[in-house]
C-alpha cells in the first residue's frame, strides 16, 4: 500500500516529519497510525512517546515508550509523540524540555528516525519544528482553531476548515514539499486492521479515570470540617 507516499515521501527515502493537527475527535491519531502501518515495515522499532498509562493501551501492536520526561532519540525506528500537548506546553521550549524533539528532527537523516507529531494545540510545536517537516497534515480543525491559531499555519487551518465538514472523517486538508510538492485536500485515509476505539482513546487514562477536586476545594475541605467541628462544640457548651 501506498496511500502516504505521495505526501510524506517514498518510503526507503530520508526519514520524513509528519504533523498532524486538528480537533478533538477528528482522527489524529488514526492518521498518525495509519502512516505507521505503512512505513513500519522499513524501520526496526516503533516508539511512543507517552505516560505509563495511556501506553498500555498500544502494547498489543508491538509498541515501545519513550518517557516524556526523559526523550532520548531512537535509531533506525519511527518516533510518535500522539497527543503531544499533553506532555509539552508553549512554554516547555523555552526551558529547554523540547529541544530533545528539535534535535530529533534536525538529526533525523543521520539517525534514520521517522518522525510523527499530532497535537490539538498547534502552539506546543515549536516554530523550528514547523520549519523542519516534509508534510502538515490538518484533519477537521475547530472554529477556534481556524480564527485563532498561529500564524504560520493560520491560512491552512482556515483552508481545511472550509473544506471539510465538521461529520467528515478520513479527510485531511496536506500540504507537503515532497517531490513538486502538494497543497489541497486528500479523503479516504485507509485506517490499520489492528487500529481500535482503545488506541483512540489511549490518553483517557492520563488524568487517572477519576474526577479530582481542585486545588482551591481541596484546601477549603479541611478548614470547613473544622468549622463545623467548632460550631458543635459551640452549641454543646451552651
Amino acid at each position: 500500500m501506498t496511500y502516504w507516499e505521495p505526501y510524506i515521501g517514498e518510503k526507503d527515502g530520508a526519514a520524513p516529519f509528519t504533523i498532524i493537527v486538528g480537533d478533538i475527535g477528528s482522527g489524529k491519531t488514526a492518521s498518525a497510525m495509519s502512516i505507521v502501518d505503512e512505513y513500519r515495515d522499513q524501520y526496526k522499532d516503533v516508539y511512543l512517546l507517552m505516560d505509563k498509562k495511556a501506553f498500555k493501551n498500544y502494547k498489543g501492536t508491538g509498541f515501545k515508550r519513550i518517557d516524556p520526561d526523559k526523550i532520548v532519540i531512537p535509531r533506525n525506528a519511527i518516533f510518535v509523540a500522539d497527543d503531544l500537548h499533553l506532555s509539552q506546553h508553549a512554554r516547555d521550549w523555552a526551558g529547554g524540555k523540547g529541544r530533545p524533539l528539535e534535535e530529533l528532527a534536525r538529526e533525523r537523516r543521520q539517525t534514520n528516525t521517522m518522525m510523527i507529531v499530532t497535537t490539538q494545540v498547534t502552539r506546543v510545536i515549536d516554530v523550528n519544528l514547523l520549519n523542519m517537516m516534509n508534510c502538515l497534515i490538518i484533519m477537521r480543525p475547530s472554529i477556534a482553531q481556524a480564527k485563532f491559531d498561529r500564524g504560520e499555519i493560520a491560512p491552512m487551518l482556515r483552508k481545511a476548515y472550509s473544506g471539510i465538514k465538521y461529520d467528515e472523517y478520513g479527510k485531511a486538508y496536506v500540504f507537503s514539499n515532497v517531490g513538486e510538492g502538494f497543497e489541497g485536500i486528500i479523503e479516504g485515509i485507509p485506517l490499520p486492521s489492528w487500529y481500535s476505539d482503545e488506541i483512540s482513546n489511549a490518553h483517557r487514562d492520563h488524568f487517572g479515570g477519576d474526577v479530582q477536586a481542585t486545588p482551591g476545594e481541596a484546601a477549603k475541605q479541611p478548614l470547613n470540617n473544622a468549622f463545623r467541628l467548632l460550631k458543635a462544640i459551640g452549641k454543646a457548651v451552651k
